[in-house]
């Protein structure tokens, strides 16, 4: 049985807990982020007209095509909140040079 006391270190941590990037990562993996939610907005898009297209035709077609319609529009949400949202405007940039 460990016991944990004042001097104990836990080193399991994989990443820090702020990251300390250069100007290229960030910008990098922000277009990352931001290109993303494009591009699950439009797939988001495309899934609800082929929803609309098979409404009447083929209903089970058309259940699945709104749920991939919804999951997209729920990735295309979450990306933007990271590049636009609540998260992006207290995010800050330190530079140390």
């Amino acid at each position: 049985m460990s016991t944990i006391r004042e001097h104990s270190v836990f080193a399991d941590q994989k990443h820090s807990f702020l990251a300390n990037l250069t100007r290229l990562e960030f910008v990098e993996h922000y277009i990352g982020r931001w290109f993303k939610a494009r591009q699950f907005r439009g797939y988001a898009l495309l899934a609800a007209i082929v929803g609309l297209f098979f409404l009447f035709s083929i209903p089970l077609v058309s259940m699945i095509a709104f749920a991939i319609a919804a999951y997209f529009h729920v990735m295309h949400k979450l990306n933007r909140w990271y590049t636009e949202g609540e998260y992006a405007k207290h995010r800050n940039l330190v530079l140390a040079d």
